[in-house]
């Protein structure tokens, strides 16, 4: 269950930037490919009314992101260091792989 103070929501494209800013891996076209898959998500969910791009948020600023990859798999689980062992990845993960 998600801790008292944090609510799950889906990832808007303005989330983006957060994203690729927690990414190890990120590059010149990271940021391009994350706001691809933010934007393919809320178009999914019209078809199938869920999200599997989400985000954690605490006090309204977003502190943990998952996003679901292209070709189908989830990644880029990220928790910020204050708010880690709290259940937030585990939140996410169950939320996100629900949807699919």
């Amino acid at each position: 269950s998600l801790p008292a103070g944090y609510t799950i929501r889906p990832l808007k494209e303005d989330d983006a930037p957060f994203v690729d800013g927690t990414w190890p891996y990120r590059s010149a076209k990271s940021l391009v490919m994350i706001e691809r898959q933010i934007r393919a998500d809320q178009s999914n969910s019209t078809i199938y009314g869920t999200h599997t791009c989400l985000g954690a948020e605490a006090g309204g600023e977003l502190v943990a992101c998952i996003l679901r990859h292209r070709n189908g798999s989830v990644g880029m689980l990220h928790v910020g260091e204050s708010h880690r062992t709290r259940g937030l990845g585990s939140a996410l993960l169950g939320s996100s792989a629900g949807a699919i």
